[in-house]
């Protein structure tokens, strides 16, 4: 691993209004890149771990998402991947959960380093959901924080906890000092030594948010905070966050004016992408999606509390709340869940993201998407068209998969019989639907004629239709 002078590190805001560029290349681009969480484990608050998915599993997730999202680029982190689990000994990252092993590895080190290289062989990068804010007292590193100062403080002299998570009490980690001390460099070092994170070009920062306590401001913070990104990128690494830190209690405090006017999205241009994308119709008109795109849009951030502005510019799925069906009795509830992701969201994300947005007319519910190459999005009767095509209706639809050629997928929600789709397409040579076996054939589900496909589908069933 090279040497880093964090003295070469700025911490400058980066105005990427000039360029509307990256500040550096991103590893990947995101924009075609479908990025999800998978849950292993939480700390089952006994001293153990309530496992989810262990290492050999979280595998067998990858290779059927794979299958179902045809191969499309794939970015998984994990969460609860460290001691017993989510959030567990931060901030402490040196111990891999060993509740998570496989029976015929000596380390759960060495399980987690296998799942990191077998994925790829399913177009899946696998990396790490971490934390850098938070800071827990049953650390290993809590005393060496605590003497540092590293912990932050009120101004009568009290630790500034932040929230108790699985039963704990966190403290904000103040980012001016750990970079100061040289803890937060020395702890990403160890981090990249222990997993191959440089390899997998990437990593997910949860809630790294900024507040403003005893000895510092808000926009100090935020400036050590750029600091730490710009160190993972010039190890390599690109980080991704949870917020952009611009909605109603994200960073915490006030910026004064004349730094709050340009730089209140002070991360766009380091951050490729983010899990909760709520930049508004404005930004996504703005700002191309290879400069900064999500995740989704998250209606609980929003004032109006609408969830137009995803479905107008696209949401992607997330997965991980279908991953944590894994343990259901029924083994294809998880696969019919992602499924649903990926049918009405992620497949219209993807081509959303590489067409100009050109215009929004009307507003929240009612508010229409046009993009270039006359295709359209309506919130108001959740329907997508290119010209004529009707592309999704509600809980119905039929689009291409634009990284595989010659290849469409159909979903229905609540199933249909003998429908009709407008079609302008090429012959179908193959119709396969999927099942607990993967895909397989179901030619009697479709029939091609005079313009139009008349599929059949059940309840939550996806059809693959390839075509000459």
């Amino acid at each position: 691993m090279h040497e880093i002078n964090p003295a070469d590190i700025s911490g400058e805001f980066y105005d990427y209004t000039r360029t509307m560029e990256p500040e550096t290349p991103y590893n990947y681009d995101y924009s075609k890149t479908l990025t999800m969480k998978l849950a292993l484990a939480i700390p089952d608050r006994k001293g153990g771990s309530k496992v989810f998915c262990n290492f050999e599993e979280a595998l067998e997730i990858i290779r059927r998402v794979d299958a179902i999202t045809r191969g499309i680029p794939k970015i998984v982190y994990l969460v609860g991947w460290q001691y017993c689990g989510h959030d567990d000994k931060y901030p402490a990252m040196d111990e891999v959960n060993p509740y998570l092993k496989r029976p015929r590895d000596e380390t759960a080190e060495q399980s987690l380093r296998w799942l990191m290289e077998e994925a790829f062989r399913y177009h899946t990068a696998v990396s790490l959901h971490i934390n850098l804010t938070d800071s827990y007292a049953d650390s290993p590193l809590w005393q060496e924080y605590l003497d540092r100062g590293i912990i932050a403080r009120r101004e009568d002299g009290s630790l500034y906890d932040i929230g108790v998570w699985g039963g704990k009490t966190s403290c904000q980690i103040d980012y001016k000092a750990e970079w100061e001390s040289g803890c937060l460099q020395t702890r990403i070092q160890r981090l990249l030594k222990l997993l191959p994170i440089q390899k997998a070009g990437t990593i997910h920062i949860d809630a790294y948010l900024c507040r403003t306590f005893a000895g510092t401001t808000l926009e100090e913070q935020r400036r050590y905070r750029r600091k730490t990104v710009r160190y993972f990128r010039a190890l390599g690494v690109d980080v991704t966050s949870e917020f952009l830190y611009n909605c109603p209690g994200r960073d915490e405090g006030t910026l004064p004016p004349q730094i709050a006017k340009s730089q209140r999205d002070d991360l766009i241009g380091l951050v490729p992408m983010v899990w909760w994308l709520n930049q508004g119709m404005e930004g996504r008109l703005n700002r191309p999606a290879r400069l900064l795109c999500g995740g989704r849009y998250n209606p609980d951030l929003d004032p109006s509390h609408s969830g137009a502005p995803g479905f107008l510019a696209g949401n992607s799925a997330h997965g991980e709340g279908s991953f944590q069906l894994f343990r259901d009795a029924d083994p294809m509830k998880w696969q019919r869940s992602f499924l649903a992701e990926f049918a009405l969201d992620a497949v219209f994300w993807y081509w959303q993201n590489q067409l100009r947005l050109l215009e929004i007319r009307g507003e929240g519910e009612n508010a229409e998407a046009l993009y270039e190459g006359e295709y359209r999005a309506s919130a108001a009767d959740r329907t997508i068209r290119r010209g004529e095509i009707l592309l999704r209706a509600g809980g119905d639809m039929l689009a291409p998969l634009l990284w595989r050629e010659g290849e469409y997928l159909a979903y229905s929600q609540n199933g249909y019989a003998a429908r009709e789709w407008l079609w302008d397409g090429p012959k179908i040579r193959g119709c396969f639907s999927w099942t607990e076996n993967g895909w397989l054939p179901a030619d009697e589900k479709c029939e091609q004629r005079d313009g139009r496909l008349i599929l059949s589908l059940k309840p939550e069933e996806a059809l693959l239709l390839q075509t000459e």
